[in-house]
């Protein structure tokens, strides 16, 4: 069984996250694609970065309020950020996941993203979902659990929006314990979906051997080893 093999904003655990460098190493490394957040700009662009906020000297500035020239002067990272056009056009023929935090964002998303094939857009937040299946329906869309309570809104977002992956984290072995969340990805895949892996505080390996059958997609920290760990099980 082939696991698809993404980057978790990048080669996040060794390069600056959402940054052109991370994605370049992370499919260098072995990735099949990467994934990244969005939001939308003052000024209309879809920057490719997690928070909306970030502090630089102890002065807190807003993403939403920020043209992209500002954050690219301002944020630590700045010249190293691109805008989801300039990530897609630098890596053609990737896959990617679009992982939409701000549901302003969403008409550009479906712009720049919403017709091609390799791609899934995901968000945490059912009312983005829904806008986003309103403006395509075809869309492969991914629902991100991010507090343990979402993933009971899971079935009835699949019949409503034809889900096409519940992203669940690794560190939810800690609420509920390894037997059980197995069993809950075997539910998850029994409705229909592909169950897509990340990892927010825990360290992935380490949970990765009892859980990888479960998993279709991999979206990981360190694209390197997870690489090493899917070809010595024959999932890749």
């Amino acid at each position: 069984m082939k696991v698809l093999l993404l980057g978790h904003r990048g080669f996040k655990r060794f390069y600056p996250e959402n940054t052109i460098p991370a994605f370049r190493k992370a499919l260098w490394c072995g990735a099949d694609g990467i994934e990244f957040d969005v939001w939308l700009t003052k000024d209309g662009k879809l920057v490719v970065i997690h928070d909306r906020y970030f502090r630089v000297d102890g002065e807190t500035f807003d993403v939403k309020a920020l043209r992209l020239n500002e954050i690219r002067r301002l944020h630590p990272f700045g010249p190293l950020i691109p805008t989801a056009e300039e990530l897609i056009g630098e890596f053609p023929g990737s896959y990617f996941n679009v992982d939409v935090k701000d549901i302003e964002a969403v008409e550009k998303v479906l712009d720049v993203a919403g017709d091609m094939e390799k791609v899934i857009i995901s968000a945490d937040n059912p009312a983005v979902l829904r806008a986003l299946r309103e403006g395509n329906g075809k869309v492969r869309l991914g629902f991100s659990i991010i507090t343990w309570s979402s993933l009971f809104r899971f079935p009835a977002l699949k019949r409503e929006l034809g889900l096409y992956s519940l992203h669940v984290p690794v560190d939810a072995v800690d609420y509920v314990g390894l037997p059980a969340l197995k069993f809950l990805l075997r539910w998850a895949r029994s409705l229909g979906v592909k169950i897509a892996l990340w990892n927010y505080r825990q360290d992935e390996f380490r949970y990765l051997p009892p859980l990888i059958r479960y998993c279709d997609i991999l979206i990981s920290d360190d694209v390197s080893k997870a690489s090493r760990f899917l070809r010595e099980r024959l999932f890749r």
